[in-house]
């Protein structure tokens, strides 16, 4: 498998918790429940249903994928009947909701992926939402090393972690992150 791209006409939905509910179990002791989002619980629906007759990825392998969002900011009514703004999604809620509705589906389970990255392209009330997912055989830690400094290559591979003299993390001349 070299990559495969695959385009869904969805508006991405985030990863969000339920509903808590309080309930009595047998012997009258209060405890609480998350009921599923229903919200979420319906894209994942639909990312499986516009996946149907999509071939799976390969098994015994481990992937590296990149999705691409697109979310349309659609309008909504609460629970009193007002017209509400839809919240704007960060990146990582929008790939956790997508990668849990991929699993079962385009490959086995998400613990096979070992490499992914997610680009927040657009979020607006205009945009036309989309997902494009690429996915690739993951290749490790090799095709990244050649980026990493060599004293910050060299510590990350080390056999053991390096004896601290200060507990905070320095940063050398050229090492900026921006």
């Amino acid at each position: 498998m070299e990559q495969r791209w695959l385009v869904l006409w969805l508006n991405p939905e985030p990863w969000a918790m339920g509903d808590i509910d309080i309930g009595r179990n047998r012997n009258g002791k209060l405890f609480p429940s998350v009921a599923p989002n229903h919200q979420l619980k319906a894209f994942q629906e639909a990312v499986r249903e516009e996946l149907e007759g999509v071939e799976p990825l390969p098994q015994d392998i481990t992937y590296c994928l990149t999705f691409y969002f697109w979310r349309r900011l659609d309008p909504y009514l609460d629970a009193a009947d007002r017209k509400r703004k839809a919240n704007s999604a960060d990146t990582t809620n929008l790939q956790k909701g997508l990668e849990d509705a991929l699993q079962g589906v385009l490959f086995e389970n998400d613990r096979d992926v070992h490499d992914i990255r997610s680009i927040l392209v657009e979020q607006s009330e205009s945009t036309v939402p989309r997902i494009l997912i690429r996915a690739s055989r993951s290749r490790g830690l090799e095709p990244h090393l050649p980026r990493l400094p060599e004293h910050v290559r060299a510590a990350a591979l080390a056999s053991a972690a390096p004896t601290r003299t200060t507990s905070k993390n320095e940063w050398g001349d050229g090492d900026e992150l921006f």
